[in-house]
């Protein structure tokens, strides 16, 4: 799986991104062979937006969370 991970208004930090590719690794069970993911983490003031954008053969997947915590939006 290509996963690109994208930081709005904020600095790329190595965890953000071995917690993302740890998180869609456990996809895998449930896709046969996902192709693309990416995720786009933004900060705004005290808000925290977490979007993934899951493309796989004939399927398209997007989410979209906010919370306080970069991890649970993201979770």
């Amino acid at each position: 799986m290509q996963v690109s991970v994208t930081f709005r208004n904020t600095e790329a930090e190595d965890w953000f991104k071995d917690y993302a590719n740890e998180r869609l690794a456990k996809l895998r069970k449930f896709i046969d062979k996902p192709l693309e993911a990416h995720v786009i983490m933004t900060v705004e003031k005290f808000r925290n937006i977490a979007e993934v954008n899951l493309l796989a053969k004939g399927i398209s997947i997007n989410g979209k969370e906010e919370a306080k915590d970069m991890q649970l939006a993201f979770d």
